[in-house]
């Protein structure tokens, strides 16, 4: 008698070709905009800092794909967006409400769903997440920062602590 062993879902979901890593990169659409970045002369960090927040009563950790050091902009690249990724966002920026997040799209006119017609761009506006179409914006790269606001931005991205997300949903819960 034979035994199979099942894989961890984790190697499951790779064994599927989803989420294949290119390189450094997690994905293909992850090292095309990196390269983009780099061609225009845009310096960036790549899955760079850890960004905590709290999903009712658990502490959860976030990796931000990419950080744009000329502007502190944070750029999460998707292919795509599911549902748990939504949910996610939504805690992180209630969480860290002064960081800048954006997302980099492959296709921003897919539906989040089969049976919705809200599309990822809609889903990212409704949201208040400023989105763009397989390319970083020429203009995001080159953010025109005062040396108050940079000072600025380094604090806020400095300030990102497990103890801080903690302060901020207590904070949070006590409001309501």
């Amino acid at each position: 008698m034979s035994v199979i062993i099942h894989p961890k879902y984790s190697e499951m979901k790779a064994m599927r070709g989803r989420g294949t890593r290119t390189g450094k990169y997690r994905s293909k659409l992850e090292a095309r905009v990196a390269k983009h970045l780099k061609d225009h002369g845009c310096p960036f960090e790549y899955e760079s800092r850890t960004l905590f927040y709290i999903s009712p009563a658990k502490m959860k950790r976030y990796i931000p794909d990419l950080l744009l050091l000329n502007s502190g902009i944070f750029l999460e690249v998707k292919g795509l967006l599911t549902l748990e990724d939504r949910k996610k966002m939504i805690l992180v920026k209630k969480t860290y409400p002064e960081l800048d997040i954006r997302f980099i799209f492959q296709r921003a006119k897919n539906t989040i769903s089969k049976k919705s017609k809200t599309t990822y761009a809609d889903w990212s506006d409704k949201h208040g997440f400023p989105w763009a179409e397989l390319h970083v914006p020429a203009q995001w790269m080159k953010w025109p920062c005062t040396k108050e606001e940079k000072v600025q931005m380094a604090k806020a991205i400095q300030a990102i602590t497990k103890e801080l997300a903690i302060q901020r949903y207590e904070k949070y819960y006590k409001e309501l």
